[in-house]
């Protein structure tokens, strides 16, 4: 689960932010994986958002770690 400090709706400036890396908390279907995770952010509803290098570069999970939703799929044609 994610909380902001102070309970606020964002956390800007500098705080000291504490974590725990939970192996395998992450639900991803079945072949994918992250490549080189940029950033994790996660929004009011305890949503969980995973930037990655990887071909789902962006994926939600719930706070239990079940996957919700990816989007920003590679393109195809010109412009990709």
């Amino acid at each position: 689960m994610c909380r902001t400090p102070a309970g606020g709706d964002m956390a800007l400036g500098q705080h000291r932010i504490e974590y725990e890396v939970i192996e395998g908390w992450e639900q991803m279907p079945e072949g994918w994986a992250f490549v080189e995770v940029a950033g994790v952010a996660c929004d009011s509803q305890d949503r969980v958002y995973v930037f990655n290098r990887g071909t789902h570069p962006m994926i939600v999970f719930d706070k239990e770690g079940k996957f919700l939703n990816a989007w920003a799929e590679p393109g195809r044609g010109p412009g990709r």
